[in-house]
């Protein structure tokens, strides 16, 4: 694996925006199969210029509690059982631990530098953080780091296939799959300019991978890449529907979500939005940008 400076492309999304999990089985199109949840119909909402996140009633739509974390919370995931979320802390190098329970802060775990995204593993054993050099493993019940994942150095965004066994992570214009239990590289592929999205979809059998005017798809069984589409304008996001039938692709310019088949690629729609960033589960704070999410959140 080539060993050069880390490019990060800031992703808006993860890291030049808020961040949305959600804790509602109602909202199907966002969250998909519900799993068990500490605080139903409560979103949880990074503001990275106050240091904080906010607590939000899905229903009234009204801040229940704002909680202090680390500075510049950049991404956030919540455990399968809806019990924690982790918040990463681009500007402090640490990930808080917020108890749903409390709404409080149970934990602060320090991390290495720079960290970007945090995915809960599908059996919320463990949270993967991304960041400059490494990507860190966190253990969900002692909340401490027990593994460092050197495979993945530029990795901006992690998937996990549904039964945990493989990581999807991107590196320098290459698609990286990692043995969780080896943590040792499967296969790398390339990929187009500056990727930074991973999808897995729901059965397991396909990764999705962007680029910076591309989308890229790869057989999970053979690593091979299946199909891949030019897209009109430099993809921000995507996000795979709970059913796996389309792709939502936020773009920059003019402004817009471009959907597509997930099989085939064919565009089918491409929905106006303007400048502001509004995407599946997030507040308008920017450039359009969807979110995906790891197991309970969006």
């Amino acid at each position: 694996m080539q060993q050069t400076t880390p490019k990060f492309r800031t992703r808006t999304g993860r890291r030049a925006g808020a961040a949305v999990a959600l804790l509602a089985s109602t909202l199907v199109l966002i969250v998909g199969a519900a799993p068990a949840f500490a605080a139903p119909g409560r979103a949880y909402v990074t503001n990275p210029g106050l240091d904080s996140v906010s607590v939000v009633d899905t229903a009234t739509n009204v801040v229940l509690t704002t909680i202090p974390v680390g500075d510049r919370p950049a991404d956030l995931a919540v455990t399968p059982n809806g019990a924690r979320v982790y918040v990463v802390n681009e500007g402090s190098n640490t990930v808080s631990v917020i108890d749903t329970a409390t709404n409080t802060v149970m934990a602060t775990v320090p991390v290495g530098f720079n960290p970007r995204s945090v995915t809960i593993t599908p059996d919320g054993t463990r949270a993967w953080v991304t960041r400059q050099g490494a990507t860190e493993i966190i253990d969900t019940a002692s909340n401490t780091v027990v593994g460092t994942v050197t495979a993945l150095p530029f990795s901006l965004d992690v998937a996990f296939s549904p039964d945990g066994a493989r990581a999807y992570g991107t590196g320098q214009d290459t698609l990286v799959v990692v043995d969780t239990a080896t943590l040792t590289v499967v296969a790398e592929r390339p990929v187009g300019h500056s990727p930074s999205v991973v999808e897995v979809s729901r059965d397991g059998s396909r990764v999705y991978v962007d680029g910076f005017r591309d989308l890229r798809v790869f057989d999970t069984a053979t690593n091979t890449q299946l199909q891949n589409v030019t897209l009109p304008s430099e993809a921000l996001d995507f996000v795979l529907s709970p059913d796996g039938t389309r792709v939502y692709v936020a773009q920059y310019f003019p402004g817009s979500v471009l959907v597509l088949d997930a099989t085939t690629l064919a565009a089918l729609a491409t929905v106006p939005i303007g400048k502001p960033r509004v995407g599946a589960g997030r507040l308008p704070v920017g450039r359009p940008g969807l979110r995906r999410r790891g197991p309970g959140d969006v």
